[in-house]
């Protein structure tokens, strides 16, 4: 599907990790800095649980926090401004046994919805940098001790 005519995106990668492993990184506000295209340089800022990151294409800082479900294995990552952030993207992290796989490997899924306002360029950038970002988290999670 062409990535300008959906209201939704996304990518799903295997890792070679434990689930748990998976999600104990990813809901690591953080860790966010290291594979997230759009918020490097992460940091807390003043307002307990919400933080902040600067995009590598426009230099533009944006806010965040996780709400993380264990029980789900599912991270809701509500993005925009300080006082208005939406859960426009998601993650769920699958277990190996529950695709056919070992205990060693699971699945993770970003999903993503457009803001109708969002500009074509703009969506396009964050369908592509989502399918980056997985291979980004593979590489990252595999190397977690």
């Amino acid at each position: 599907m062409n990535h300008l005519d959906s209201k939704g995106h996304s990518a799903t990668i295997e890792i070679c990790r434990s689930w748990e492993i998976a999600f104990d990184y990813l809901k690591q506000p953080l860790n966010l800095g290291k594979w997230a295209l759009g918020s490097q340089d992460t940091k807390a800022t003043d307002k307990e649980g919400i933080y902040t990151g600067i995009s590598i294409f426009n230099k533009e800082q944006g806010f965040f926090k996780i709400v993380a479900d264990k029980n789900y294995r599912l991270l809701d990552f509500h993005v925009g401004d300080q006082s208005s952030l939406i859960p426009r993207i998601s993650m769920r992290v699958i277990p190996g046994p529950h695709y056919g796989n070992s205990d060693s490997y699971c699945l993770v899924t970003l999903d993503a919805w457009r803001d109708l306002q969002m500009s074509d360029d703009r969506w396009h950038q964050l369908c592509c940098c989502h399918e980056t970002e997985v291979i980004l988290l593979k590489s990252l999670v595999e190397q977690e001790t």
